[in-house]
């Protein structure tokens, strides 16, 4: 406990006499204009991105995924409209889950601010709030409108199967009446509105698509016009009542009244800590072998605007680039690379138990993928299907790690369990994994990281060259990655940048974290996140 007081004291000391050396010197929240705080990513992230060819001959395969938005947490956002699609009419979307999915029980869910339970599905804009014991969930939305399940045309009322092979809707309108005899229609308010029930006989074609027609009274001129509207892969055998689904593509939200004025503030310490909205990916039984692709749309309509865009409150649009998913279908015989652009390292934590993937490190990986049946697909984007055949940075840590403290090592890629190879040698990637906080690589995390963080702060304020890594080797990457495990807020793990440095607050946060764990309890990192 004496330590402990002396490094705070310190710590203080180091902060006045940092401000008077360097008061040029920044944390990493006070630079983050320098790094466009306005871009976001869109991410369509599928559970996993290989089919074969014996689970596609059981029937159609159905692939769970989740689209996040990635970017910085310092915005606020009003509004979010998503729309995507597949390049194959082979591959469709079913079961939207979105911040009005809402279960019957509640649901207990654990993340950086802590456990809360809620009944409904946690997305990314939702609000926690404390009672004093417990977290509660909010889902924050005033609207949201998909396209999970079909809408007539004109008056936007939900489908029903009228359990005949049709569809039925109720619709309200006006009727129109020629009050002067000149031929105008003009709105019956004496009448006032007429309610009509609608049942339409559907027709499907050879695809399996329906079409109805009907005739409507036209709110505009009140004059008698047909709608036509399309139902893609009907079913006739749906029961009385069933909603009708649809094309289960887009997604427009609204924030919750309460944030109207403000906008809504990302759930967690990142803002993709948890998804936007969620949906499944149906490869039907009959697709053919090949790579296949879930995109975003990026037209622009006159009426509708742009398929994606991400407002604030007060209506600027944030920049968004798309990261769209690429999922190969059937049996690979082969593959040979062409072209690799890869970071030389990877970077990763202890504690993180994901498998470690291509798209981590690769801007892209192309190469030429066969297949079993002979299908061929030449220069083909491969980076999704590119992993290192399920290791995570967790069990490579415990396999490699032993008294060093960290893992150096030079892992195999492969392509659905092929291993690949560039310029006939093995393609691999430089993966290194050390303990969140463990600065000195002794395996644990200790008062002495936290010393070694301040003094390395103090000295670089002071205008020293200064290093965090001591070790005997000579690998340039060991500074980065102890730079990365210091760097417990902004977690860069391309060294210093404007918006990421190390400072005072990571030689706190690694105080904090191993107070926590020296008291039996725990912090988890994702706390000191920004």
């Amino acid at each position: 406990m004496k330590k402990i007081g002396s490094l705070i004291t310190a710590c203080c000391l180091s902060l006045g006499m940092c401000s008077m050396l360097a008061p040029q010197s920044f944390s990493a929240s006070a630079a983050s204009d320098s790094a466009n705080p306005n871009a976001y990513t869109l991410r369509i992230v599928p559970e996993r991105t290989t089919v074969s060819s014996e689970e596609l001959a059981a029937g159609d395969v159905i692939i769970p995924a989740s689209i996040y938005i990635t970017g910085s947490t310092e915005n606020q956002v009003s509004s979010v409209k998503i729309k995507y699609n597949s390049d194959d009419s082979h591959i469709y979307f079913q079961n939207m889950k979105t911040a009005s999915t809402r279960y019957t029980d509640d649901r207990s869910y654990t993340c950086s601010a802590g456990t809360f339970q809620t009944k409904f599905e946690p997305y990314c804009f939702g609000i926690l709030a404390s009672n004093g014991k417990t977290l509660r969930y909010n889902s924050n939305c005033s609207m949201i409108a998909t396209t999970e399940y079909a809408l007539d045309p004109i008056f936007g009322a939900s489908l029903r199967s009228n359990g005949e092979g049709g569809v039925k809707f109720s619709v309200q309108y006006y009727q129109g009446v020629d009050t002067d005899g000149d031929g105008i229609l003009e709105r019956d308010t004496a009448t006032g509105l007429i309610t009509h029930e609608y049942s339409c006989p559907v027709t499907v074609d050879e695809n399996g698509n329906g079409t109805f027609s009907y005739t409507y009274i036209r709110q505009d001129n009140y004059q008698e016009d047909t709608a036509t509207k399309k139902l893609p892969r009907y079913d006739a055998s749906l029961p009385v009542d069933a909603l009708v689904p649809d094309t289960c593509d887009s997604v427009s939200w609204l924030t919750g009244t309460s944030t109207l004025s403000t906008g809504a503030a990302f759930l967690g310490a990142k803002s993709d800590e948890f998804p936007f909205m969620q949906v499944d990916i149906v490869i039907q039984q009959d697709t053919p072998d090949g790579l296949y692709h879930v995109n975003f749309g990026q037209e622009v309509s006159a009426q509708l605007g742009p398929d994606c865009s991400m407002d604030s409150s007060d209506h600027k649009k944030y920049d968004l680039s798309y990261e769209n998913a690429t999922i190969s279908v059937g049996d690979i015989s082969d593959v040979t690379v062409t072209s690799v652009e890869k970071d030389d390292t990877a970077l990763y934590t202890a504690e993180d138990t994901s498998a470690i993937k291509a798209s981590d490190f690769a801007a892209s990986i192309q190469g030429t993928v066969t297949y079993a049946d002979g299908t061929v697909a030449e220069n083909a984007d491969i980076t999704d299907l590119v992993d290192c055949k399920g290791a995570t940075p967790e069990n490579l840590y415990t396999q490699l790690a032993g008294s060093n403290g960290y893992v150096k090592s030079n892992v195999q890629l492969y392509c659905q369990d092929i291993p690949l190879k560039w310029n006939s040698e093995p393609l691999t990637q430089h993966v290194l994994v050390g303990k969140k906080g463990d600065v000195d690589f002794d395996g644990s995390v200790t008062l002495d990281d936290s010393f070694a963080v301040l003094s390395y702060y103090s000295k670089l304020a002071a205008g020293a060259d200064v290093k965090l890594y001591s070790g005997t080797e000579t690998d340039p990457a060991m500074e980065q990655l102890a730079f990365y495990l210091a760097d417990t807020d902004t977690c860069s793990k391309v060294g210093k940048t404007d918006t990421a440095v190390i400072d005072i607050d990571d030689a706190f946060n690694i105080l904090q974290y191993y107070s926590a764990f020296a008291a039996g309890s725990s912090i988890s990192w994702d706390k000191f996140a920004k």
